[in-house]
């Protein structure tokens, strides 16, 4: 006998006992004006029949069935069908399904990041930025220029260990590091009057004693490869005593000094920062005219400060070098006699000091 698959859950949408699939395709198409209820009826019950969350399942053995379709209440298969398998479930649980014409869009069933890639993307940069900033904040920053040349000038581990005693068994070593460079010899420049001296040196910070006799003006400026003028080094008139950074910036590179005089005799040695004047914190510092000061150990620390003083008529500027990469800090900016206390930040390694009086630094 022909298979009678049983209905899904009941509905209110049972098609006539005439409605057959066969005969209401094979009907004339619809045109203008044209109304087939049993096909209209039919389309309402499949549409109902798929969002009850059923689907149709046919016997592999039958002729294929359209897709989408399944039988109205009361069909039968045809007599010359062949048998379902035995135990076959002609109805079985679906994924929820939408009617033709129903159901949400499918773009709003995708992903946020696909739905707005615009969007998306920005987000992303934006973590990657503040990933970024948040390492670099982490890590300790590298240390200054000025800092770089003082640590290069100090002998390694290596090099300040005692070897062993003939007696002892030397222990061992892992394989020493390439040797540094060895720093600059001081250079000794003398002359008279306007002259352009070539530096052959690297980028490194150095210090220029200088000294001059005479009664007009007195001009020292430093210059790049370029010839562009790179600081203004010494600007007095008449005779003049004193020590002057330069270089200790970064991207400052000297290429040559260029001196401007009138019958003044000069004389100028050139001599890596560690050649300054050294400073342990201790004691009352002093001196006269322009100096650079170097503090290895860095006494300053915390709230720690230094009372500044100086009797002289021009400019009195002292200027801190730190040991990492902060920044550079400018103590005293004065003109004439000064007395005062000023904070020193706690990681200062060297002091330049622009006088043309006598100066003192005492820590309190």
């Amino acid at each position: 006998p022909p298979a009678a698959p049983a209905s899904p859950p009941p509905d209110s949408n049972a098609l006539p006992p005439t409605a057959s699939y066969e005969r209401i395709t094979n009907d004339r198409p619809p045109v203008a004006g044209y109304y087939n209820p049993e096909l209209v009826h039919l389309v309402r019950h499949i549409s109902m029949t798929q969002s009850s969350g059923y689907r149709f399942n046919p016997p592999p053995n039958w002729p294929p069935m359209p897709a989408g379709w399944s039988p109205p209440a009361g069909w039968k298969s045809p007599p010359d069908w062949p048998a379902p398998p035995e135990g076959w479930q002609f109805w079985t649980p679906a994924a929820h399904t939408y009617g033709p014409g129903h159901g949400p869009s499918p773009v709003k069933n995708k992903a946020w990041v696909v739905r707005h890639p615009v969007l998306a993307g920005l987000g992303a940069l934006l973590v990657f930025v503040v990933l970024i900033a948040a390492i670099a904040s982490a890590a300790p920053p590298p240390p200054s220029k000025v800092a770089r040349a003082l640590k290069s000038a100090q002998p390694s581990a290596s090099e300040a260990a005692p070897s062993p005693s003939p007696t002892e068994e030397a222990p061992t070593v892992a394989p020493s590091p390439p040797p540094k460079p060895k720093p600059l010899a001081p250079r000794l420049y003398s002359g008279t009057g306007s002259k352009v001296i070539k530096l052959s040196k690297g980028s490194d910070p150095m210090i220029a004693v200088i000294t001059g006799r005479g009664s007009s003006n007195f001009v020292i400026t430093s210059l790049d490869s370029a010839g562009e003028q790179v600081d203004l080094l010494v600007n007095t008139i008449g005779s003049y005593t004193g020590t002057v950074l330069f270089d200790a910036k970064d991207g400052e590179r000297t290429a040559a000094l260029k001196v401007e005089a009138t019958g003044l005799r000069w004389g100028i040695k050139i001599a890596p920062i560690t050649a300054a004047r050294p400073w342990d914190g201790t004691g009352t510092l002093s001196g006269v005219g322009d100096a650079v000061v170097i503090m290895p150990a860095k006494p300053f620390g915390g709230l720690d400060s230094a009372h500044i003083s100086h009797t002289g008529r021009s400019n009195f500027v002292v200027t801190s070098y730190p040991d990492n990469g902060g920044e550079i800090g400018l103590l005293v900016n004065e003109i004439g006699k000064y007395a005062g206390e000023v904070q020193v930040p706690a990681d200062t390694i060297l002091l330049s000091i622009n006088a043309d009086g006598r100066w003192a630094i005492r820590k309190v």
